[in-house]
């Protein structure tokens, strides 16, 4: 099973798109296969997530040493990391595949 910021650095290396629908389901678009279904399924709360926080204009930053992630705003990018005590790491952008499309409800 790979971790959060694995999942969506390989979205967004595939060109995959995020949906959310109305009804709360998310719906992926674009070339992915079996394992990386299963892999969103596993991760599908926190990809909502991104989903939503996109409209918002936020994103997903991890921490470059830790490896924590957290939904904030991109001009976060390159700050100290503070997600973990004591961790030296900084905050870098993971794969920006979310994208803010809704059905209409």
């Amino acid at each position: 099973m790979r971790t959060l910021p694995e999942v969506l650095d390989e979205l967004t290396r595939r060109g995959v798109t995020l949906t959310l629908r109305a009804d709360g389901k998310l719906i992926l678009e674009g070339p992915f296969d079996s394992d990386l279904a299963a892999d969103c399924r596993h991760h599908r709360d926190l990809l909502a997530w991104a989903v939503l926080g996109r409209a918002s204009g936020h994103e997903w930053l991890s921490c470059d040493r830790c490896g924590q992630v957290q939904l904030l705003t991109p001009d976060k990018t390159g700050r100290p990391c503070h997600l973990t005590y004591g961790c030296k790491g900084h905050l870098r952008r993971l794969g920006t595949v979310a994208t803010p499309k809704q059905e209409a409800s």
